[in-house]
């Protein structure tokens, strides 16, 4: 008897876990690596001051909407000093999943520090991974990096960060 309740206790747990794997509120999906990845070549275009590319990772709304996208690019890589010896993580990934009228939207919001060989930044990244209503919706909303020395007057709670394009203090 205890056997046959082992066995329908392991095959429920795996019952349960394929169900979760197939939901639309999958917790084990790739949102995780996404938002690394994208973190990764926001590194790289602030290692080599590489503004197109850069620029091509905002969405296409984005770029119509943000006002002095040229000028905030030219922001961002002259506070970004230094070069990179490593990066975290910081208050964990924060994914927002919104279904309306059959259509699926996917926010993706993540904070790291980044340290390099002069000073410590801290990034906010909001980034829309999936928009089936509005694909131009897709990519980078908004991209905030600070000195770590501005925390108190740059940096609060992500819905007071968001704004379309990089942050500038001065826009």
């Amino acid at each position: 008897m205890y056997r046959f309740f082992t066995i329908l206790l392991v095959l429920t747990i795996l019952f349960n876990v394929s169900c979760i794997r197939r939901s639309p509120f999958n917790i084990f999906n790739d949102d995780k690596e996404i938002a690394v990845n994208r973190f990764e070549v926001i590194l790289s275009t602030l290692e080599n001051n590489d503004t197109d590319s850069l620029k091509s990772m905002f969405s296409i709304n984005v770029l119509k909407e943000s006002e002095m996208m040229d000028e905030n690019v030219d922001y961002l890589f002259s506070i970004f000093q230094g070069e990179i010896i490593s990066w975290e993580e910081i208050g964990g990934l924060v994914v927002d999943q919104s279904f309306r009228n059959g259509n699926r939207i996917t926010e993706l919001k993540s904070f790291y520090s980044i340290k390099t060989n002069l000073q410590t930044y801290l990034v906010f990244i909001l980034e829309y991974s999936e928009d089936t209503a509005n694909p131009e919706n897709i990519g980078l909303y908004t991209l905030r990096v600070i000195n770590e020395k501005e925390k108190e007057m740059q940096w609060g709670f992500w819905q007071d960060m968001v704004q379309p394009g990089i942050y500038n203090p001065s826009n």
